[in-house]
């Protein structure tokens, strides 16, 4: 039997939609790293599905119609003994699953149905599906040929009424949601955690559920986000619920926060949905931030071992950590091979040498009360109403561990603006090859020099240093590596970053 999935690609977002995101098509949201075409595509792949028809305009269903009305009829809908020959799954671009295991387990069961069926997608809340809720369609040629003409009008109502009258009804796709509804879609997209440091983020439609069997590094973020207080709190959201147990030996621990449907800073950074005016505004909730975040008052000497400790310290550490990996070797020989060759010791020196020139720019007197990870996954915001809390801190055991280095969280910050980190964490990047052999970076990314300048200001009038802020930066850059070390291409984009950082300030020293 022959399988194809056509992919309905056709429809633009809505007028809403294109706002927050900026894309034109549901095919190119980014959702967990990779495009939802992507995702379609790897579920196809896994499921042994053959071909693959993506429909992009409405002249592609044309002539997708005509061959098929110009093949037999009922040639692809029976070997003679019964057994279809070939099906089609129909796949409009807004549906989404949920839980991808489970889709790819459905596609892989649907193959052997000999039945025409359609799979609904249904209200969450109500259970219930209205006239103009989108659908999937499993079927052979003839029903596909009786299906087409609505389809190409693009009228779902009389498509689900057509399916309805003639077709069995099954559901177990995935949990599917309709992102045609603005609604939905925010809601699809304040899903997209990062469950890195997590075995598990659940949600309802009131709260999100952390839990790991790091117990402690649960209970650190819960005690930081409990300890939050006085002008800095309208930045942060209350955690409740903070629960620890032992199941068959393990133990887990688990918080629960209020669920937002706002998106990250990231996911739209990545999407180019900012404009000038929009990222002004963006600037003027972090200024506020920065201006009334509580001080603490420490000597010289502690903020020098501050300093110490986040930048050369960890560098020094976690490079030390990353020489025993088995990736270590590669990664040298791959930075070798760099546009400018260097090395991770080269860089790490070159680090060093730029802090002994830069580093007393640094007249930061005091330690001041610090997310310890603001990059803009952790930060979610609506533009619409310039809403901005932040998530993930760092953690702490008690109100002293609020305060750390002041320029933590920028060079945290400038490490997503300046520093490209969310292009290259949503692998939207290549390493490119140039005649000479030669490795370097390049970023699929829209030109943000404006935003980016105009981050570079709004830091400078807060009295962030630019040098020192790069400088802290590089260090980010740099003591991150070993932590990617499952995806080597990205940790090697993150050594040539840091290195082109390292670059510009030698050449302003």
């Amino acid at each position: 039997m022959s399988i194809c999935l056509i992919y309905d690609d056709r429809a633009d977002v809505s007028a809403d939609i294109q706002a927050l995101l900026g894309v034109q098509k549901f095919s190119q949201v980014l959702y967990r790293k990779r495009t939802l075409l992507e995702h379609v595509r790897s579920l196809v792949r896994e499921a042994g599905i053959p071909e693959f028809i993506h429909l992009h305009r409405d002249s592609d269903l044309a002539d997708f119609s005509d061959k098929l009305h110009r093949s037999p009829a009922g040639a692809g809908d029976s070997s003679g003994v019964g057994v279809p020959t070939r099906r089609f799954l129909y796949y409009p671009s807004n549906v989404v699953p949920r839980r991808l295991e489970d889709a790819r387990v459905f596609l892989q069961k649907l193959r052997y149905a000999r039945r025409d069926i359609f799979i609904p997608v249904s209200d969450q809340e109500l259970g219930t599906a209205g006239a103009d809720a989108s659908l999937l369609l499993w079927v052979g040629e003839s029903r596909l040929r009786e299906l087409l003409e609505p389809i190409a009008a693009r009228d779902t109502p009389r498509v689900r009424r057509a399916a309805e009258r003639s077709l069995a009804s099954v559901g177990g796709a995935g949990d599917l949601t309709d992102l045609s509804r603005y609604d939905r879609f925010v809601e699809f997209l304040s899903s997209n955690f990062d469950v890195r440091h997590f075995n598990a983020v659940e949600h309802d439609a009131l709260s999100v559920v952390k839990r790991s069997q790091d117990v402690a590094k649960i209970k650190r973020e819960y005690t930081f986000l409990s300890l939050v207080d006085g002008p800095v709190l309208p930045f942060f959201l209350k955690p409740f619920a903070y629960t620890e147990e032992v199941q068959s030996g393990v133990a887990t621990a688990s918080y629960r926060l209020e669920r937002l449907n706002v998106p990250d800073m990231a996911i739209q950074w990545v999407h180019g949905a900012f404009s000038l005016p929009e990222f002004h505004s963006f600037l003027d909730r972090l200024e506020t931030y920065f201006r009334v975040r509580p001080m603490k008052p420490a000597s010289a000497g502690e903020v020098a071992q501050a300093a110490q400790s986040l930048y050369a310290g960890k560098v020094e550490q976690r490079l030390e950590r990353l020489r025993t990996l088995p990736e270590y070797a590669l990664l040298e020989q791959m930075l070798a091979r760099a546009a400018s060759p260097t090395s991770l010791a080269d860089l790490a020196q070159r680090w060093q040498q730029l802090a002994q020139r830069i580093g007393p720019l640094d007249r930061s007197a005091a330690l001041a009360f610090t997310h310890g990870d603001p990059c803009f996954s952790n930060i979610l915001y609506d533009r619409r109403v310039q809403q901005m809390k932040f998530i993930d801190p760092r953690g702490a055991d008690t109100p002293e561990d609020l305060f750390g280095h002041p320029y933590y969280d920028a060079a945290k910050l400038s490490h997503s603006v300046l520093g490209a980190y969310d292009f290259i964490n949503h692998n939207l990047f290549e390493l490119e090859l140039d005649a000479g052999l030669r490795i370097s970076l390049t970023l699929a990314a829209p030109d943000l020099r404006e935003h980016q300048k105009a981050f570079a200001t709004r830091m400078a009038e807060l009295g962030f240093d630019y040098r020192v802020m790069r400088l802290y930066e590089a260090s980010l850059f740099l003591s991150m590596l070993p932590l990617h070390v499952d995806v080597p291409k990205k940790v090697v984009a993150f050594a040539l970053t840091a290195g082109g950082i390292l670059d510009e300030l030698e050449g302003m020293a």
